[in-house]
């Protein structure tokens, strides 16, 4: 019996345990829902680097005998009729954590025979928890807890050779969009920009023979420059306002960085501290600035 492998965050072929579940029922059909709750809220050159991403994506799936099924709607009926029409056997999408997402799933779990499967985060928030099972509230600690889960190596699951399909099921054409010759989508271009990251960054390290982490990308973020400026923010106020000019701007340079941010854990197991602070800092292609809190969308 067929399976319903439903896309969201997982735009990619490598490294897709959602879709590696999926092969095991046989066909595959492929989805891409237009969920107009996310879509509508949606700013045009998101949407512009979601369809680029989307086209490549079909591409590929092309290439290995398949093809993307683009619906739009409520994901419910979308999915109820994309089970009537492939008789597939069950759903298979990667586990989502963001409020709409986890709601939205919990409905539709109660409805039809969906399967969330862990592969969005390195570990899944649900492991990484204090002895007494409650969350973290301070990050060292919980650094140190999710660092001591890792494993010695984590071996990325590969691209399928063959991902058989259904060739009789309805698909909407994906819509045209603008491509940003800056940043276009796609998983190519995405790993195109990690290799750029670390031969910019790091152009003397070598692959180590026993990785560590994520197939031993994980390499140490460069926030020396950062720092600098903040410092000299902090400094310059100090001569001029006193104290209480300095924790204003302290304030505001800090404001978004309590949150721990999924990206800085997986590009580096190690985060560097800021002083008397414990905050992490990112550094940007286009421009030195804290990681905002995570947004919900696409």
């Amino acid at each position: 019996m067929p399976a319903i492998h439903w896309l969201r965050r997982d735009i990619r072929l490598k490294d897709n345990p959602a879709l590696h579940a999926a092969l095991h029922y046989g066909a595959v059909v492929s989805v891409f829902i237009l969920d107009p709750h996310l879509i509508s809220r949606t700013p045009k050159r998101r949407q512009d680097f979601l369809f680029s991403g989307l086209r490549e994506l079909d591409a590929q799936l092309k290439l290995k005998g398949s093809r993307l099924i683009l619906r739009s709607g409520e994901p419910q009926v979308v999915l109820e009729e994309l089970l009537a029409e492939s008789q597939a056997q069950t759903i298979i999408a990667e586990e989502d954590f963001t409020p709409y997402a986890r709601s939205r799933d919990a409905r539709i779990k109660r409805q039809l025979p969906m399967q969330l499967i862990d592969g969005q985060t390195v570990h899944h928030p649900a492991s990484v928890l204090k002895s007494n099972g409650n969350p973290f509230i301070v990050f060292t600690p919980y650094s140190n807890a999710w660092k001591a889960l890792l494993p010695a190596e984590i071996n990325l699951l590969p691209i399928p050779n063959e991902i058989p399909s259904i060739s009789n099921l309805a698909s909407e054409p994906i819509p045209s969009s603008e491509t940003e010759s800056n940043f276009p989508g796609g998983e190519k271009e995405a790993k195109k920009r990690l290799s750029g990251f670390i031969k910019k960054w790091h152009p003397n390290i070598q692959r180590p023979a026993q990785p560590h982490g994520l197939g031993g990308n994980l390499l140490p973020i460069a926030i020396s420059e950062i720092w600098d400026d903040i410092h000299s923010d902090l400094s310059a106020c100090r001569a001029s306002s006193g104290l209480q000019g300095e924790q204003r701007i302290a304030a505001k340079k800090y404001r978004n960085l309590g949150e721990r941010i999924n990206l800085a854990r997986i590009l580096y197991p190690d985060p560097v501290s800021l002083p008397s602070r414990g905050k992490t800092i990112l550094q940007s292609d286009h421009g030195r600035y804290p990681l905002a809190q995570q947004r919900e969308g696409v």
